[in-house]
């Protein structure tokens, strides 16, 4: 079932839904069923293989902007960042982890729907107006809904502290295109290169 024609989980995302909810249950035969579906779709997907399918598990979000039909989600790539840090390590660098910053931005084209919401006890859908709160957020998991050459459809789990507790939130986007632009390469070379002399 695509986005907009439900307003539950279990039907939209069911593979995000044990992020939700405490009972439950993802079969092994649905999860194999969307990895099945998953894999006939990567040609359709091309760059973007690289982060979906929950290979983005802990990135942070660091802002998500609206423009006219463009939605930008700015992640901070964690992999470039444990490499960073590492780095910082091994020269005793005084530059803090949370200073290193390693953004790659996903621009998805064509905005037909994009909701933030909260998951009920049933799997139902209560959105959430305040946009705001994405950023300094955490992705846990990715779930691909459909992909054709003229249209993406994904949900995104994300976690952020707030009010001293963690909060679960569904981040669902369908948009006609989706790219990426990779600047977070360039800022490792340019760390390496300058010995972190300019960050």
């Amino acid at each position: 079932m695509r986005i907009g024609e439900s307003n539950n989980i279990k039907d939209i995302a069911p593979v995000l839904a044990n992020v939700f909810m405490e009972d439950y249950v993802l079969s092994n035969d649905l999860l194999a069923e969307y990895q099945g579906y998953y894999n006939l779709k990567q040609d359709a997907l091309g760059t973007l293989t690289k982060y979906f399918n929950n290979q983005m598990s802990d990135y942070e979000i660091l802002s998500m902007n609206s423009d006219n039909d463009c939605l930008k989600i700015e992640i901070n790539d964690l992999n470039y960042c444990l490499m960073a840090e590492e780095m910082v390590r091994e020269k005793n660098l005084s530059i803090e982890n949370q200073d290193l910053k390693f953004p790659c931005t996903f621009c998805f084209q064509g905005i037909q729907h994009y909701t933030i919401s909260q998951v009920g006890a049933n799997g139902e859908l209560v959105e959430i107006p305040d946009y705001s709160l994405v950023s300094n957020a955490q992705i846990l998991f990715d779930q691909l809904i459909y992909v054709d050459n003229d249209n993406i459809e994904i949900g995104f789990s994300i976690w952020k502290y707030m009010g001293g507790t963690g909060h679960n939130f569904l981040l669902l986007i369908s948009a006609k295109t989706c790219q990426i632009l990779e600047t977070q390469i360039e800022l490792f070379d340019k760390l390496v290169n300058n010995n972190i002399s300019e960050l």
